[in-house]
């Protein structure tokens, strides 16, 4: 028996699944990303089903294709998903993952029966569908269900919104326009939401360990200074001479609160 790539993406994927923590939120764009074509733009209603005369292709033509109109020539055409696409929105279902969508598209309600017709708006939670940039579709989602951008991973076809979602915290992941979703494109992005997961608890983990010395030093600090047996901070050692010092012992508890005290002159404040 040939296990075909697929079979072993999807092994992969639930392999990744199966080492986090917590699950992503998948948020997905529409236009090249489930099928190839700007829906709004390209196409116009009524938007039908494909015939199913119970062939295997028939019923995967049906299910997965819809007839419908070209806008610029008026001449009938399909509109088509990506051939994976509907597999892997399944699949992400099948194993408890959150779907929803962020398209700028300018035209909700074409959008929603295009979706309706190939039985996948109730796949999508809070879909956020207007012409605005996504970060403010992920600004909308966050607040109204209580979530962190961190816990997004977001698939799209255009890199200026997979740049701007990233630098909020949303993992991104750019698919190709000519492929759309599939499961190379998902196993993809697990992988790197993974990735980010697993840096974000190695530096919260770090902050706590650095808390708990940072808490220690400033202990046993007291007894260093006033006379004690240990061996006093380079900040301390720094103040106790004579001459005023250009820190405050507001260092010594936190040295990103550096405060410069009344003697330093103005060309050393404008270099902090």
């Amino acid at each position: 028996m040939t296990i075909t790539s697929s079979a072993l993406l999807q092994r992969e994927a639930l392999r990744i699944l199966s080492q986090m923590k917590s699950k992503p939120i998948i948020a997905v764009d529409l236009d090249y990303t489930l099928w190839p074509a700007i829906c709004s733009e390209h196409t116009c209603g009524p938007y039908q089903l494909c015939p199913n005369d119970g062939s295997d292709e028939s019923k995967a033509t049906a299910r997965n294709s819809l007839f419908c109109t070209d806008k610029k020539t008026s001449s009938a055409r399909l509109l088509s998903l990506f051939p994976e696409v509907r597999e892997v929105l399944e699949f992400c279902l099948d194993n408890q993952i959150i779907l929803t969508v962020c398209s700028r598209s300018t035209d909700k309600a074409t959008v929603q029966e295009v979706l309706e017709k190939f039985g996948m708006w109730d796949y999508f939670f809070l879909p956020q569908i207007f012409p605005q940039r996504k970060i403010n579709h992920f600004c909308n989602l966050v607040e109204q269900a209580n979530l962190e951008f961190t816990d997004f991973l977001l698939f799209d076809d255009d890199p200026t919104s997979i740049r701007f979602c990233t630098q909020m915290g949303v993992t991104g992941c750019l698919v190709r326009k000519s492929k759309g979703l599939n499961w190379a494109s998902l196993v993809k992005g697990l992988n790197s939401f993974y990735t980010n997961e697993e840096a974000r608890r190695a530096l919260k983990d770090w902050l706590v360990v650095a808390k708990q010395r940072q808490d220690s030093v400033t202990s046993s600090t007291p007894s260093s200074v006033n006379g004690g047996s240990g061996r006093a901070s380079p900040i301390h050692q720094h103040t106790s001479g004579s001459g005023s010092s250009r820190f405050t012992d507001d260092v010594d508890r936190d040295p990103k609160r550096m405060r410069f005290t009344e003697g330093q002159d103005a060309s050393e404040r404008r270099r902090f």
